[in-house]
């Protein structure tokens, strides 16, 4: 799932989560596997994606859908199973990367809010807090993104 404050300041304006929801809809994917079904974004033109690793594993191509129900086919660059990460790269250009602009900095009681496909119910949106910052978990540090 891909994290957003709910409300950024981009351009000197200030959107409502309605309009950042609205913008990240070329950004969010849906990407699926024999597998798995995870969201992923966008973060470049070029067509790379961002995802969770626990999503590609053990696949070397996936399919990526679109808002549109279009489709491509896409090819994993890179894993990380630490930071459960993992690249994609698609087999077209993006339309639009996600961008999220933080108006201030992150911290505790934030309120967020994240685009994905739970259980493959597609372009859910669901509300949170930034609940901690830079965690400790079993000996490895987990840093925000």
């Amino acid at each position: 799932m891909s994290l957003f404050q709910k409300k950024y300041k981009a351009s000197s304006a200030t959107h409502s989560k309605e309009d950042v929801i609205r913008r990240a809809k070329d950004s969010v994917v849906c990407i699926r596997t024999d597998e798995a079904l995870g969201a992923g974004f966008f973060i470049d033109f070029n067509g790379v994606l961002a995802t969770n690793k626990h999503v590609v594993e053990g696949q070397d191509e996936v399919e990526i859908i679109f808002s549109d129900e279009s489709s491509t086919t896409g090819r994993v660059l890179y894993r990380d199973p630490t930071a459960d990460i993992a690249f994609v790269i698609a087999g077209m250009k993006a339309k639009a990367p996600l961008q999220a602009e933080v108006g201030r900095a992150l911290e505790p009681g934030i309120d967020v809010f994240a685009i994905g496909h739970p259980l493959g119910l597609e372009y859910s949106v669901l509300p949170g807090i930034i609940s901690g910052l830079a965690r400790e978990i079993d000996g490895c540090s987990y840093v925000p993104y």
